[in-house]
Protein backbone atom coordinates (compact mmCIF):
# COMPACT_ATOMS: atom_id res chain seq x y z
CA UNK A 1 0.00 0.00 0.00
CA UNK A 2 1.54 3.29 -1.12
CA UNK A 3 0.38 6.74 -0.16
CA UNK A 4 0.18 9.22 -3.04
CA UNK A 5 -0.37 12.92 -2.95
CA UNK A 6 -3.41 14.17 -4.82
CA UNK A 7 -1.20 15.67 -7.57
CA UNK A 8 0.55 12.33 -8.14
CA UNK A 9 -2.81 10.57 -8.22
CA UNK A 10 -4.17 12.95 -10.87
CA UNK A 11 -0.96 12.61 -12.85
CA UNK A 12 -1.20 8.80 -12.81
CA UNK A 13 -4.83 8.88 -13.96
CA UNK A 14 -3.98 11.34 -16.75
CA UNK A 15 -0.97 9.31 -17.90
CA UNK A 16 -3.13 6.19 -18.08
CA UNK A 17 -5.85 8.00 -20.04
CA UNK A 18 -3.37 9.56 -22.48
CA UNK A 19 -1.43 6.38 -23.17
CA UNK A 20 -4.46 4.24 -23.91
CA UNK A 21 -6.44 6.59 -26.14
CA UNK A 22 -6.48 6.38 -29.90
CA UNK A 23 -4.18 8.67 -31.87
CA UNK A 24 -6.11 11.79 -32.89
CA UNK A 25 -6.35 12.82 -36.53
CA UNK A 26 -4.29 15.93 -35.81
CA UNK A 27 -1.15 13.74 -35.62
CA UNK A 28 -1.64 12.81 -39.26
CA UNK A 29 -1.49 16.42 -40.44
CA UNK A 30 1.37 17.60 -42.57
CA UNK A 31 4.18 19.49 -40.87
CA UNK A 32 3.52 22.67 -42.87
CA UNK A 33 0.12 22.94 -41.18
CA UNK A 34 1.67 23.16 -37.70
CA UNK A 35 2.87 26.10 -35.65
CA UNK A 36 5.17 25.30 -32.73
CA UNK A 37 6.13 27.46 -29.78
CA UNK A 38 7.46 27.01 -26.26
CA UNK A 39 5.59 28.35 -23.24
CA UNK A 40 6.05 28.33 -19.48
CA UNK A 41 3.15 27.88 -17.05
CA UNK A 42 4.30 28.77 -13.54
CA UNK A 43 1.18 28.20 -11.46
CA UNK A 44 -2.22 26.56 -11.44
CA UNK A 45 -3.74 29.96 -12.18
CA UNK A 46 -1.56 30.20 -15.31
CA UNK A 47 -2.74 26.76 -16.40
CA UNK A 48 -6.37 27.69 -15.89
CA UNK A 49 -6.00 31.02 -17.70
CA UNK A 50 -4.11 29.34 -20.56
CA UNK A 51 -6.81 26.70 -20.92
CA UNK A 52 -9.50 29.41 -20.98
CA UNK A 53 -7.58 31.27 -23.71
CA UNK A 54 -7.43 28.06 -25.76
CA UNK A 55 -11.21 27.96 -25.99
CA UNK A 56 -10.90 30.97 -28.32
CA UNK A 57 -8.63 29.04 -30.71
CA UNK A 58 -10.47 27.15 -33.45
CA UNK A 59 -7.78 24.50 -33.99
CA UNK A 60 -6.36 21.40 -32.33
CA UNK A 61 -3.58 22.29 -29.89
CA UNK A 62 -1.22 19.67 -28.44
CA UNK A 63 1.22 20.04 -25.55
CA UNK A 64 4.24 18.09 -24.34
CA UNK A 65 7.36 18.54 -22.27
CA UNK A 66 10.83 17.41 -23.20
CA UNK A 67 11.02 14.41 -20.86
CA UNK A 68 7.36 13.39 -20.44
CA UNK A 69 7.21 10.91 -23.32
CA UNK A 70 3.62 11.69 -24.31
CA UNK A 71 1.52 14.38 -25.95
CA UNK A 72 -1.68 15.72 -24.39
CA UNK A 73 -4.56 17.77 -25.72
CA UNK A 74 -3.76 21.31 -24.54
CA UNK A 75 -7.46 22.16 -24.34
CA UNK A 76 -7.82 19.54 -21.60
CA UNK A 77 -7.27 20.90 -18.11
CA UNK A 78 -6.44 17.41 -16.82
CA UNK A 79 -3.94 16.94 -19.63
CA UNK A 80 -2.16 20.20 -18.80
CA UNK A 81 -2.06 19.38 -15.09
CA UNK A 82 -0.47 16.02 -15.89
CA UNK A 83 2.54 17.72 -17.53
CA UNK A 84 5.63 18.67 -15.57
CA UNK A 85 5.18 22.43 -15.31
CA UNK A 86 8.69 22.98 -13.96
CA UNK A 87 9.88 22.52 -17.56
CA UNK A 88 8.97 24.59 -20.62
CA UNK A 89 6.01 23.16 -22.55
CA UNK A 90 6.07 22.68 -26.33
CA UNK A 91 2.77 23.77 -27.90
CA UNK A 92 1.83 22.56 -31.37
CA UNK A 93 -1.06 24.36 -33.06
CA UNK A 94 -2.46 22.21 -35.84
CA UNK A 95 -3.33 25.04 -38.21
CA UNK A 96 -1.52 27.25 -40.67
CA UNK A 97 -2.89 30.58 -39.40
CA UNK A 98 0.11 32.40 -37.88
CA UNK A 99 -2.16 34.88 -36.10
CA UNK A 100 -3.14 32.13 -33.62
CA UNK A 101 0.26 32.50 -31.95
CA UNK A 102 -0.89 35.86 -30.53
CA UNK A 103 -3.07 34.01 -28.02
CA UNK A 104 0.08 32.61 -26.37
CA UNK A 105 2.34 35.69 -26.18
CA UNK A 106 1.81 36.06 -22.43
CA UNK A 107 3.30 32.63 -21.67
CA UNK A 108 5.93 32.33 -24.42
CA UNK A 109 9.56 31.73 -23.48
CA UNK A 110 11.95 34.18 -25.10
Amino acid sequence: FRVFSFHKFVRCICCFAVRFRTIPLSYERRKKDMIKTVIKLNSLDDINEFENELTKVNADVDASTKNCGYIVDAKSLMGLISLNTTEPIMITINADDASLIEHFRKWMVE
